[in-house]
């Protein structure tokens, strides 16, 4: 006859000690608060800002785009622990927990570029070029003409 064996029940007790280890994990240790949270909103504000800018989370890369701020939702346990980042620099080191988050990154204003300038670097470009091709054809003239008169002293 086999001989049976008790290990059934240390499979459910090691099962029961890991489910009770990941709800206290995800729960920053109250486990009362291993919840999701509904729609935790991350509102990005980019001041300084005239492009778009994008704004995300590291760890699950919920992100949003916009010129002046940008929202995203996220819907993890509560007390988990991410950053959120900006294409403007600077970070955030985020908890989530009920109330929304609102982060500010500064962003270096984005000058529109002048024209103007560079129409006036063109044309005194192109007057140095002209300048230039007149006394290469002068200088070339010359050498026409030295080689007239040394053919003529021979």
């Amino acid at each position: 006859m086999a001989k049976k064996t008790g290990y059934g029940i240390y499979i459910v007790v090691g099962i029961v000690i890991i489910f009770v280890a990941a709800l206290v994990y995800y729960s920053g240790g109250n486990v009362g608060q291993a919840v999701f949270n509904e729609n935790q909103k991350i509102t990005c504000y980019f001041d300084g800002a005239t492009t778009e800018q994008w704004c995300k989370d590291t760890k699950w890369a919920r992100q949003c785009s916009g010129i002046g701020s940008c929202s995203f939702s996220i819907n993890k346990p509560r007390n988990s622990k991410y950053n959120v980042v900006s294409s403007c620099p600077g970070s955030y080191a985020i908890t989530l927990n009920q109330e929304p988050h609102t982060l500010r990154f500064t962003c270096a204003p984005t000058a529109p570029v002048k024209i103007e300038p560079i129409i006036s670097d063109c044309e005194q470009l192109q007057k140095q070029n002209a300048d230039l091709k007149a006394k290469i054809t002068a200088t070339q003239q010359e050498i026409s003409n030295l080689q007239t008169q040394i053919a003529s002293v021979r």
